[in-house]
């Protein structure tokens, strides 16, 4: 999200979720304050109906490394804006954006390192997942000084492969196909990125119903967020692991794979920021853009999609 100029941010978000007075330190899950699990390079804990929530949530997420900087979660009856305020907003100590979809909104304070879901009902575990850890999650890696991007990603030969590529792009539909041929998936739709390594993802994978029923998988969850999901569930991965580049994604008459310039890079990685904060300058690319980027074109015929990936695959090993 981009952060609007001049707008204050709403105090009180720590006291609201009850962790007023919260320290770094005392952020960390203990089995009375919520459960310990992680994804995304962060260890969440949660409290009330949220820690019951991630509880739900187990088998998504990942066992929490200790070193992963802690975050919290809690719930607060509220419609509309509630008591912050109305209007997105983003600044280097707190964020609040949007949950339309769910009838309330999310605020996030850094220095307690929390978020409030502020909605009428409680966060469902599916939904918690994805998308709602989601956005917790790329703002909380912004703060941290990581790269987080819209940006699935898969491994070859041990390491991480990040899959750019907007909506209707089919990234998803590109990572259930290397699922299906036996892939290891790091994650769906955020991938973060620091020090050369990618932080892995919750363990499932949302398709559009035209994948799902291509594939014959997912499990209906409705609408979830903006749109309605089938979800797959994915096996479980190292938190972390190395990056090794990425995959710009394209349609074309035929199956082409191609570097992709310096430029171009730094372009398709900007486009695929998951924060994009005013009057930042762009260092979290700088590291990012070092690595390879190839342009993987394909045909909209889901007949060739297993060719095209073997392709891709065979491309991509050894590099």
């Amino acid at each position: 999200m981009t952060a609007g100029a001049g707008v204050e941010a709403g105090a009180g978000v720590a006291a609201r979720a009850g962790f007023a007075g919260a320290t770094a330190e005392e952020t960390t899950a203990s089995p009375s304050s919520g459960v310990c699990c992680g994804a995304y390079g962060l260890q969440f804990s949660g409290e009330g109906e949220l820690a019951r929530a991630l509880a739900d949530a187990g088998p998504w997420l990942l066992p929490a490394d200790p070193e992963w900087p802690s975050w919290r979660i809690a719930w607060s009856p509220a419609h509309g804006a509630g008591a912050s305020g109305t209007g997105e907003l983003l600044d280097r100590a707190r964020a609040r954006l949007s949950a339309s979809a769910a009838g309330g909104w999310i605020e996030l304070d850094r220095e307690a390192r929390c978020t409030l879901f502020a909605m009428p009902e409680p966060v469902a575990p599916a939904a918690l997942v994805h998308p709602y850890l989601t956005s917790t999650a790329a703002i909380a890696a912004h703060w941290f000084g990581r790269t987080p991007l819209h940006a699935g990603g898969f491994v070859v030969d041990g390491r991480a492969w990040g899959v750019l590529g907007g909506r209707e792009m089919g990234k998803s539909s590109l990572l259930m196909g290397l699922q299906a041929a036996g892939m290891v998936v790091v994650s769906d739709d955020l991938l973060v990125v620091e020090a050369g390594r990618v932080f892995s993802g919750p363990r499932c994978l949302d398709l559009r119903e035209g994948a799902a029923e291509r594939y014959g998988v997912g499990r209906a969850l409705g609408r979830v967020g903006r749109r309605d999901r089938w979800r797959v569930d994915l096996p479980p991965v190292p938190g972390e692991m190395p990056l090794a580049g990425w995959i710009l994604l394209g349609w074309s008459d035929a199956v082409t794979i191609e570097p992709v310039s310096v430029p171009q890079r730094l372009s398709a990685l900007a486009i695929n920021r998951a924060v994009v904060a005013r009057g930042e300058a762009l260092e979290g690319l700088l590291e990012a853009v070092t690595y390879p980027v190839f342009l993987f074109s394909r045909p909209r015929d889901w007949s060739k999609m297993n060719d095209g990936l073997e392709l891709l695959v065979r491309a991509l090993a050894g590099i």
